[in-house]
């Protein structure tokens, strides 16, 4: 049985909003006809209905932010920096956030705002607070120790679901298209991973598990690959994030959505070598860092599954081939505007998109030199 379209949902659900000062319009021009026996101006009529929305969401807006403020001040926190916006409701922020999706990363609006307020920043959108974070210990807030206080309703409940169902499939695969095209593009890597397969496991074995715990190299490369995750949750009531560089505390409003990113480890540059140097202590010491399978007890049970079925492709992959160089002549590219950019944009010569997952426009198309006797010597 087909259910009520969800656009209809939202909708009837908000109704009340729209319908509350239409309502007190209309009694407010009735009872100025019984308390003053005369008919209500058509002219203050109309006005009335034309601005009793408008007015209602102003007031609602500004009383909103105060209560949240003397929430903040009770708790001796501060708001998150808002993103400056010029029209009302920040649909410039709307416009400029959906240009960016369609020619750049999912991740790039964000990224921009954290570096040009905070690493907390709230972009706030059609009123409604969204704010975004790149603290670890906020990261740890949202899926550990403060998960009771957002939200766990059955939509959540059946998005997660979906993932689950995905996540042996297009996320594992996705992964791999992106690997392989990252390999294209750095003969280094792919060198020195070919290397590490072929002395471990030689020119034609079949991996073990204890050969892939031993790939060090071949594990760094695909966390190399999974360093764009997003954690998505809605408070249910007003929570308290601890402050960033020995500043207050941050008040996090309820009904607030919350998008965690661990921006501190992007990097424009793939180097599989941070998991494996010095670096990686920044990344092993706190596990709400680096988590495309999540953390805590939360903690994707099919992680350890993921990473074998990637390791596995990679073995039969690299015994295979020799060589692997991006097909320029067939393959997509990126929409004109990314060379002008910087950071990530610039370099791509693929165009990425996001769904349910992120994926390449048009597939990945690669040519791949078959390997010989010479290349595994």
């Amino acid at each position: 049985m087909v259910g009520i379209p969800p656009g209809l949902v939202y909708t009837a659900g908000r109704l009340p909003r729209l319908i509350r000062p239409l309502a007190l319009a209309y009694v407010g021009s009735r009872l100025w006809e019984i308390v003053l026996k005369k008919a209500f101006p058509r002219w203050l009529r109309i006005s009335a209905y034309l601005f009793s929305i408008p007015f209602s969401v102003a007031c609602s807006v500004l009383y909103t932010h105060l209560r949240d403020e003397r929430e903040a001040a009770r708790r001796g926190a501060v708001l998150a920096p808002r993103v400056k916006s010029k029209w009302p409701g920040g649909l410039d922020t709307i416009l400029s956030v959906s240009r960016t999706f369609q020619n750049a990363h999912i991740g790039a609006p964000f990224d921009q705002y954290c570096q040009e307020y905070d690493p907390v920043v709230n972009v706030r959108i059609l009123f409604e607070d969204q704010v975004f974070t790149t603290e670890p210990d906020h990261i740890k807030a949202l899926l550990v120790t403060q998960f009771s206080s957002f939200e766990k309703d059955v939509a959540v409940i059946r998005d997660e679901i979906m993932n689950i169902l995905i996540a042996g499939r297009d996320t594992t695969a996705t992964t791999l298209t992106f690997l392989t095209y990252m390999l294209s593009q750095h003969p280094d890597v792919l060198k020195r991973l070919r290397a590490e397969i072929l002395d471990t496991v030689g020119s034609s074995g079949r991996p073990t598990s204890t050969d892939v715990e031993e790939m060090k190299y071949t594990r760094a490369v695909i966390n190399e690959t999974l360093r764009l995750p997003f954690n998505v949750r809605t408070s249910l009531e007003g929570v308290t994030f601890p402050g960033v560089n020995e500043g207050p505390p941050i008040y996090i409003p309820p009904n607030t959505r919350s998008v965690a990113h661990a921006d501190s480890i992007l990097s424009e540059i793939f180097d599989p070598d941070r998991f494996l140097d010095e670096r990686s202590k920044y990344l092993t010491s706190n596990p709400f860092i680096f988590l495309p399978f999540n953390a805590g007890p939360r903690i994707c049970l099919g992680r350890e599954f993921a990473y074998n079925e990637m390791s596995f492709f990679l073995v039969r992959l690299l015994q295979t081939f020799s060589s692997i160089a991006l097909a320029e002549d067939i393959q997509t590219p990126p929409p004109a505007e990314w060379g002008e950019g910087t950071g990530r944009n610039s370099q791509e010569k693929v165009a990425i998109r996001h769904h349910l997952i992120l994926y390449i426009d048009e597939g990945l198309w690669v040519q791949m030199r078959e390997a010989d006797y010479t290349d595994n010597m």
